[in-house]
């Protein structure tokens, strides 16, 4: 960034999002997320929308092959996502660039507490960029919104039946 951020890294994610099985409720969801070649981190978010800010409980915990089995049988798996992440930082202010397939490319500003937001639209307003054309989804809730109908009931079928399926 011509801002004169500094570049922490880049990595890779694989998120699975999972529903209790029976309720595929966007409110509360478990992702399983392996970054890069290494962890697996188990997100349970229950997302709460209060105006320009989204806050979310989230418990985070690194997991093994053996508790990612467990999780995916107690749980329907709804979507699987992939990302390419680059992270910067600027003046207290983490910026993620994402590149998230069948999505497109996505820039995420992120300050520890609330009354940090301020810093975010000075940062806004250095790149040109207006507050009013923030997208306030997920990717979770943007994938979810970009499949057609059909997708939709096929992703529900392939992750019922996926495993034993196979193509023609």
């Amino acid at each position: 960034l011509h801002l004169g951020a500094k570049q922490m890294g880049t990595t890779m994610h694989e998120d699975k999002y999972y529903a209790p099985k029976g309720d595929h409720a966007v409110e509360d969801l478990v992702r399983i997320r392996k970054e890069g070649d290494e962890k697996m981190v188990f997100t349970f978010r229950r997302e709460r929308k209060e105006g320009k800010l989204r806050n979310q409980v989230l418990v985070n915990k690194i997991i093994g092959e053996a508790e990612q089995q467990e999780i995916a049988a107690q749980y329907d798996e709804v979507l699987t996502l992939h990302k390419r992440r680059t992270i910067y930082l600027l003046r207290d202010v983490v910026i993620n660039l994402d590149r998230v397939d069948r999505l497109g490319s996505f820039i995420e500003f992120e300050v520890g507490v609330e009354k940090e937001y301020p810093k975010i639209v000075a940062i806004l307003r250095q790149l040109g960029l207006e507050e009013t054309r923030l997208v306030r989804a997920t990717y979770f809730e943007l994938a979810m919104l970009t499949l057609r109908p059909i997708d939709r009931i096929m992703t529900g079928v392939h992750e019922r039946f996926g495993r034993f399926a196979f193509g023609i």
